[in-house]
């Protein structure tokens, strides 16, 4: 399988609606496996400030895929009261690529919701590669009165973790 999602950036939006119904993802594809991702220059805008549900449950992502050679790149993820921006996990998932992303108002300011999350998410089968370099993770409340809102969680070895900038 090969899937290609790309745009314009910043040009091409994907935003989700006023009020919309549960969702847990908008990209997601975990079972069959899916490999040869390749999903860059998009703007995807979670429009948290304007979905009541994310304050109850929080669990709102924007890509969970299990499968091999995946990359997520240059993408901005905004507005976002999830916990994942972008997950890839499962018992195939192998030679991931999130770099030069940037995440902007992440635990969105204004919900009542408290918690932590793990903006990039990485769970990969033994001996496969992560790499995880140069994006931008901005809060959108202070990390220090509710939990880590831009965290980085790894499982496994052979990731790679570096050039990545994280506020709040």
């Amino acid at each position: 399988t090969d899937l290609e999602m790309f745009g314009s950036y910043p040009q091409s939006i994907i935003k989700i609606k006023d009020s919309p119904t549960a969702y847990y993802s908008i990209f997601h594809k975990a079972s069959p496996v899916i490999n040869n991702v390749n999903i860059h220059d998009l703007v995807i805008d979670h429009n948290a400030a304007n979905d009541v549900a994310s304050t109850v449950t929080y669990a709102r992502c924007t890509l969970f895929i299990d499968g091999s050679n995946m990359r997520f790149h240059h993408n901005w993820v905004k507005n976002m009261d999830g916990y994942a921006g972008a997950d890839f996990n499962g018992t195939s998932t192998e030679n991931v690529e999130i770099t030069d992303n940037l995440f902007t108002n992440i635990g969105v300011a204004g919900t009542p919701a408290s918690h932590d999350a793990s903006i990039v998410y990485v769970d990969k089968k033994s001996g496969a590669t992560a790499l995880i370099r140069g994006n931008r993770f901005y809060a959108g409340i202070d990390g220090y009165l509710y939990g880590a809102r831009t965290a980085i969680e790894t499982h496994g070895s052979n990731n790679i973790v570096a050039e990545n900038f994280i506020s709040g």
